[in-house]
């Protein structure tokens, strides 16, 4: 019990010092004139790159890649939107789609507040997650600065927290029910699921296939009402790299697709057993030969 309450205050004293290394490099940041603020503000709601370099120069060490951006863009652009990126290791996977991008669209014109559900192999993975976001939001001086103050009451360690702007965001880990958020009548708009698998979990396929059917269902559980689906880095899929070191990022819009066979009433979960259910149809209209394994040759005997 001890060692749990000491590696608890040492988790703490370390996001203590994380806020005030991120309001010593924010609150630098000259705010300029009100003309200013609202010039850097209407650039900021429309243009990530300039977002990010503008607010998070901590952590901007370079300018956002191309694939970068149009993640970010899609998932504004998409009001349904189900994402699936896969980047290279070391390309801020976490630091873009489970930190800037549910801060970009926090701050457009007109936005709802924020009910984020971040997803990681674990509930302590996802709190971890969880911890730098409400970093940025507490202590981040020029976003509390030019988008009001976001403290609100809660802590990360606890697994949720809210802002004083009316946004919620909670950590759940693989597996875990989301039928204490259902219970309290929460209708989330983005959930992000960032790394899911482990080492022990790729080796069986049984466990990858139970993770595969859980991320369905939790989709299901909320139907339309989630309008920012973002799957990333996902279970036991080859990483893409292309020339040079760069990368490919992929924003699959099958969801998208199927709604126009489908209707945009069904659910990923539905769609799915309906499409299992025709080839099932289909193959049993066969002839029995080409349900028949193929002959050995001589060779393979």
């Amino acid at each position: 019990m001890a060692s749990v309450s000491r590696k608890y205050k040492e988790a703490q004293e370390r996001w203590i010092q994380h806020c005030h290394d991120i309001e010593r490099s924010t609150a630098k940041i000259p705010k300029g004139t009100e003309q200013e603020r609202k010039d850097r503000i209407a650039r900021a709601r429309k243009d990530y790159r300039y977002f990010v370099r503008t607010y998070f120069p901590h952590l901007a060490t370079t300018e956002c890649a191309d694939f970068q951006v149009d993640a970010a863009v899609y998932m504004r652009d998409h009001e349904n939107a189900r994402g699936l990126f896969e980047w290279a290791r070391g390309h801020a996977k976490s630091t873009h789609i489970s930190l800037l991008q549910p801060l970009w669209l926090k701050i457009q014109p007109n936005a709802q507040p924020l009910i984020m559900i971040l997803v990681s192999k674990s509930q302590e993975a996802a709190r971890r997650l969880l911890g730098d976001l409400q970093a940025e939001l507490e202590s981040n001086d020029l976003y509390n600065a030019d988008f009001g103050n976001q403290r609100g009451a809660g802590i990360w360690t606890n697994g949720e927290f809210t802002t004083a702007t009316g946004d919620l965001f909670i950590a759940l880990g693989r597996g875990q029910s989301p039928r204490g958020i259902k219970k309290r009548g929460l209708r989330p708009n983005y959930i992000a699921v960032d790394d899911i698998d482990d080492d022990e979990l790729v080796r069986n396929p049984r466990r990858v296939g139970e993770a595969v059917d859980w991320l369905d269902d939790l989709g299901t559980d909320f139907g339309d009402r989630v309008p920012y689906f973002g799957v990333y880095q996902p279970l036991n899929v080859a990483r893409n790299y292309s020339g040079k070191g760069g990368a490919r990022a992929f924003v699959v819009s099958l969801y998208a697709e199927l709604e126009k066979y489908f209707g945009k009433d069904k659910s990923p979960r539905e769609m799915k057993d309906k499409i299992i259910s025709l080839l099932d149809d289909w193959k049993a209209k066969q002839p029995p030969e080409l349900g028949k394994p193929e002959k050995k040759t001589d060779l393979e005997k």
